[in-house]
C-alpha cells in the first residue's frame, strides 16, 4: 500500500522547502501515528525528520523535474522504511533484515513511486498557480 502521507512530505519538501514540509511531517505524522499507529511519535519522527532533510537538500533541484521526485520519493521512502524497522520491528525481536526489505520495504517503495507521479504533478500545478496569482497582485502594487 504506498504512503500518501510520506509523499505528501516529500512533495512538499521538493516543492515549497524545509519550513512548510516540516508542518507537513508533523501533522501527517501525528495523523498517521493516531490512526494507524500501536503508539504516538514513531511516524510523527519519521515523517518530521524526512520533510526537513529533504526540504534542506532539495533546495537547489529542479522543482518540475519528475525523474527528480520519483527518485527523491524512492530514496525516502527506503529510508522511512529502514528506520521504521530499526525502532519497531528490532524492539519487538524480529531480526530477519532482508525479508523485511523484500516483501516489506521495496514494494512499498514501489507503490510510493507510482503514486508520487500524480501527487506531485498535482502538488506541482497548485504551487504554479499560487506563484502566478503572487506575481500578479505583486504587479499591480
Amino acid at each position: 500500500k504506498p504512503n500518501l502521507m510520506l509523499m505528501f512530505t516529500v512533495a512538499a519538501a521538493m516543492i515549497y522547502g524545509a519550513r512548510y514540509s516540516v508542518f507537513c511531517g508533523v501533522l501527517f505524522g501525528l495523523l498517521h501515528d493516531c490512526f494507524f499507529a500501536e503508539y504516538i511519535g514513531l511516524n510523527l519522527f519519521v515523517y518530521t525528520s524526512a520533510g526537513f532533510l529533504l526540504g534542506v537538500m532539495c533546495m537547489d533541484i529542479y522543482k518540475s523535474n519528475i525523474l527528480n521526485a520519483l527518485l527523491i520519493g524512492a530514496a525516502a521512502s527506503f529510508v522511512c522504511g529502514l528506520i521504521y524497522y530499526a525502532v519497531d520491528i528490532l524492539l519487538k525481536g524480529y531480526t530477519d533484515l532482508p525479508y523485511f526489505i523484500l516483501h516489506i520495504i521495496l514494494p512499498e517503495t514501489v507503490y510510493n513511486c507510482i503514486a508520487t507521479i500524480p501527487l506531485f504533478i498535482i502538488t506541482l500545478l497548485i504551487y504554479n498557480r499560487a506563484e502566478s496569482r503572487r506575481m500578479k497582485y505583486a504587479d499591480l502594487e
